[in-house]
């Protein structure tokens, strides 16, 4: 019988695709919990030793009250929790795909960085002689084997880590305070996006560097002028 839950906490995991999910809390502490065994579950060679990690991360999302959830679709999209066995599969199967380079949104997190969800383009649709709407299709392209792995990438990180996501989506008064550069990278490709928020975040680290050196320097001359 399926445990429904009327309320999801903050430590919960949802087991679903898109912005609110990704954003959820309990989403972000469960990436966190997952870059933590990264390492000792890349370095494992048996599979009883990848078992026992996988165990361990599992006990250690239990142990901090964490649920996986799912949606009843049939029950008007009630949550309900997962049984164990279902969860640990979903924390293995992350592992897995993190050891493989699939998730990028976890080796960002490992590096102190973030990755946004980014909403899919919606189709373009055209009427046709019959007065139907049908997909329009654009011009053929010819895809490079580097271009098709990149999407499968995305494709991955969209249905394996980005479907456990977290914090709740932002209101209309959040989007309307951001700033033009924000609203540019937010509609730029993943692997894009995520190599500037790289720059970025160098720039900021340089500039922090510079301004320590500045109060260091300050605080000599400081010294310096007390003494004579």
């Amino acid at each position: 019988m399926k445990e429904y839950v009327t309320k999801p906490l903050e430590t919960d995991i949802f087991s679903s695709r898109g912005r609110n999910a990704f954003r959820h809390a309990g989403n972000e502490r469960f990436r966190r919990v997952i870059v933590s065994h990264i390492e000792r579950y890349k370095s494992a060679t048996m599979r009883t030793e990848k078992s026992a990690i996988v165990e361990e991360a599992f006990k250690e999302i239990l142990g901090y009250g964490g649920r996986f959830l799912k949606k009843d679709w049939d029950n008007n999209k009630q949550w309900y929790v997962l049984e164990k066995k279902e969860a640990r599969s979903k924390v293995a199967h992350t592992l897995r795909d993190c050891v493989t380079d699939r998730i990028k949104s976890i080796w960002a997190a490992k590096d102190g960085t973030t990755v946004e969800w980014a909403d899919p383009p919606r189709p373009v649709w055209k009427s046709g002689s019959n007065g139907q709407r049908r997909r329009k299709r654009g011009p053929a392209k010819k895809k490079t084997k580097k271009a098709s792995t990149a999407e499968k990438e995305v494709e991955k990180e969209k249905e394996g880590l980005f479907s456990t996501a977290c914090r709740p989506s932002t209101d209309d008064s959040d989007k309307s305070e951001e700033t033009t550069a924000e609203k540019r990278r937010r509609r730029l490709p993943a692997r894009k996006r995520y190599v500037e928020e790289q720059q970025l975040e160098q720039q900021h680290e340089q500039q922090q560097q510079q301004l320590e050196r500045q109060q260091i320097q300050e605080h000599q001359q400081q010294q310096q002028q007390s003494l004579e």
